[in-house]
């Protein structure tokens, strides 16, 4: 009876979620970009070039003394045989029925749904312009977050997706039989085999970029949600302490603003800096004396006045005060009303990061991608066909090595392994300090 209940009720959850929930914008942008390039490219790889095609074979060619044309006469060209045309069926049942579903169960369900409808009105009075992101800069962020192993959870995703599948597995026998055995005419006691094979090695022999993709684009927006989410809670907390006259929260508001930059921007903003150079080169400061970009971050309410100010002396007494404060590590700047409106003021039209990604970044990864998981995939899908992997005893070694395959991955590039492997090379190996990187 347990057992039972258990069969009857596997996969519940996972059910009504999709029921309730539509794939974000994330899952349906990417998969529609893909979708295109993804299908064109299985058609034309496979019918005109891939290792089904008869197009450059030189023994057809040089047998009929026939070109390209008389090939498509006689239905040679391109080749449309009974297993290219399964897989072509197969990559729109993947797209249109099975892709949304899976990949939401992968990447939502670990996301908290968050109300956005409600803000404090202090957010549209201190939304700054919109910052867009440098293609350069775009691809850097992109590859740091490739590699950034600490928090991308490739392991994790992958281990899910197996999961997932497992879960789904009704639907997809039920496909693997139909397209098989009525399409591409396989004998039905070699799709099982067949079956199992697919399902233990399609994400190692060509699906594995995607869950690297997606977890990295993902992680790129999770990590520009939190930057931005921070910076605005600063500047919503400096205009409401303006408001009501508090000098605590106006305080509380300001140390948040220099921690997002600190974080965030690494230094202050490179003009504020320039201010700073033209006072010393006009005090005539030593090179070795100058102050350096990051400990001016403290300080960046005065250096916006300085900013502000048109008066030599007055950029002076500031450049002194900051110095003052400096040197005396136990005073803290107090930000007052005048700075902290200054401050806001600069905020708005220069803030210290993109305000969102650049979308191209995205398009040129999925487009490449696609084209190469699907040649890929277009030479795994015929090795599904061969004799070596028609049979229960020819696809044990097989399925044995995916699981492993499964298992090592989730083993190094799980979030919270990867964590302890990189703390360990990185303190008790190489003997760094404790790591202070951030955690999403």
């Amino acid at each position: 009876e347990s057992s039972g209940r258990f069969l009857a009720n596997l996969a519940t959850d996972k059910a009504n979620f999709l029921q309730l929930a539509d794939p974000d914008e994330f899952i349906s942008s990417m998969n529609w970009q893909v979708f295109m390039v993804d299908f064109i490219t299985i058609v034309a790889w496979e019918g005109m070039y891939g290792g089904r095609s008869r197009v450059f074979s030189s023994k057809v060619l040089d047998k009929d003394h026939a070109g390209i044309g008389n090939l498509v006469a006689n239905n040679r060209f391109p080749y449309w045989g009974a297993e290219h045309a399964n897989d072509i069926m197969s990559q729109l049942w993947a797209y249109q029925v099975v892709i949304h579903g899976r990949y939401s169960l992968v990447f939502q369900m670990l996301q908290q749904i968050e109300e956005s409808d409600y803000r404090p009105m202090e957010e549209l009075l201190v939304a700054g312009r919109e910052q867009p992101q440098g293609f350069w800069a775009g691809m850097l962020d992109f590859g740091k977050n490739t590699l950034d192993l600490r928090n991308a959870d490739y392991g994790g995703k992958y281990v899910k997706e197996i999961f997932v599948s497992l879960t789904m597995i009704q639907i997809w026998l039920l496909w693997r039989i139909f397209g098989r055995s009525f399409i591409a005419k396989v004998p039905l006691g070699k799709i099982g085999p067949q079956s199992a094979y697919y399902f233990f090695w399609a994400t190692w022999a060509f699906a594995w970029p995607w869950i690297a993709l997606y977890s990295a684009e993902q992680l790129r927006e999770k990590k520009l949600d939190v930057r931005n989410g921070l910076f605005m809670q600063g500047k919503v907390q400096l205009k409401q302490a303006l408001t009501f006259a508090d000098a605590e929260s106006l305080q509380v508001g300001y140390d948040r603003i220099v921690t997002v930059y600190r974080d965030f921007a690494i230094s202050p903003p490179a003009e504020l800096v320039e201010e700073v150079r033209e006072v010393e080169r006009d005090l005539r400061i030593d090179v070795d004396a100058k102050l350096p970009p990051e400990v001016l971050l403290p300080y960046l309410g005065l250096l916006v006045r300085m900013k502000n100010s048109d008066s030599v002396i007055t950029k002076r007494d500031i450049y002194n005060q900051i110095v003052a404060l400096i040197e005396e590590p136990q005073q803290q700047y107090t930000i007052n009303a005048a700075d902290a409106e200054q401050l806001l003021d600069f905020l708005r039209v220069n803030p210290p990061f993109p305000s969102h990604l650049n979308p191209m970044i995205g398009i040129l990864a999925t487009t490449t991608a696609a084209i190469l998981t699907t040649m890929w995939g277009s030479i795994f899908g015929r090795k599904t066909y061969g004799r070596n992997v028609s049979t229960w005893g020819g696809i044990a070694p097989w399925v044995g090595a995916g699981i492993g395959m499964y298992t090592l991955a989730w083993a190094l590039t799980d979030k919270h392994n990867a964590r302890k492997i990189i703390d360990f090379v990185r303190e008790d190996v190489l003997g760094y300090p404790e790591s202070r990187a951030k955690e999403y």
